[in-house]
């Protein structure tokens, strides 16, 4: 006996698709913002669908990005909490009047202007508003962790704002940390020869801000360049505005 199969057509919401890995396949997860089963009428109601494919299958990802349209058919079968299963793909890229508004509505960007801070954009990928601030000399990037809504930038926007008006403390607090915390590494495992020692005051010299990104609770993570003490890596340097500098650390 032949089993049926249920046909969709379905929006994709933000973030697109994404991947993760098992020991034999990977599975390709998304959520549908809008979908449509068997011709009948649009849901709304925001649902994940995936598909396991082996190894060979991933640029499966590449035809279901963000914002985008796509038609599949899969086996039928009773709701379950998984999901929706992604079976055979029966087109990519499509258009439907039946999710325009809705897509146009996805694609939009939510831009807080901040009195302080200037003109702050939300990634729906990474869920922060991001924008640039100066910071003594130079000019960074600004990330500030928050739900997409602009009422909800206001805290985080008041930890920046703290940390602006008494820019000179931190500056000073977060790398006089960072060296406290990462000169004896650099001196014993970075260097070929004792003309490389840094002192905490070259330590700091060195490091180049280039980014804050502010996390719940009145926390930050201020990132720099190495200025080439750790071989291009970066530095960081985690806290709060209550604890101050409280870890540091090299990445890249």
């Amino acid at each position: 006996m032949q089993s049926s199969t249920d046909e969709y057509i379905a929006l994709i919401g933000h973030g697109g698709s994404k991947w993760s890995n098992g020991p034999d396949n990977w599975t390709l997860s998304m959520t549908l913002a809008a979908y449509s089963k068997n011709g009948g009428p649009v849901i709304t109601d925001p649902v994940r669908a995936y598909n396991v494919v082996p190894y060979q299958m991933i640029t499966l990802q590449e035809r279901l990005p963000a914002y985008s349209i796509f038609r599949f058919r899969t086996p039928s079968r009773p709701g379950t909490s998984d999901g929706i299963p992604v079976g055979m793909l029966l087109g990519f890229n499509l258009t439907d009047e039946r999710f325009s508004a809705l897509q146009e509505e996805l694609r939009r960007p939510i831009v807080y202007n901040s009195a302080r801070l200037g003109m702050l954009t939300y990634d729906r990928d990474n869920m922060w508003f991001a924008g640039v601030i100066t910071w003594g000399d130079a000019v960074i990037t600004l990330r500030m962790e928050s739900p997409a809504d602009i009422g909800e930038a206001q805290a985080p926007e008041a930890t920046v704002v703290q940390l602006l008006d008494d820019q000179a403390y931190w500056d000073r607090a977060v790398r006089m940390y960072a060296a406290a915390e990462l000169l004896e590494t650099k001196n014993e495992d970075w260097t070929n020869s004792p003309d490389e020692y840094e002192t905490i005051e070259s330590f700091c010299d060195k490091m180049e801000i280039t980014s804050l990104s502010i996390l719940p609770n009145d926390a930050f993570i201020f990132w720099f360049n190495d200025g080439n003490m750790f071989y291009e890596h970066f530095i960081h340097v985690d806290g709060t505005l209550a604890d101050g500098p409280d870890r540091a650390g090299i990445v890249g």
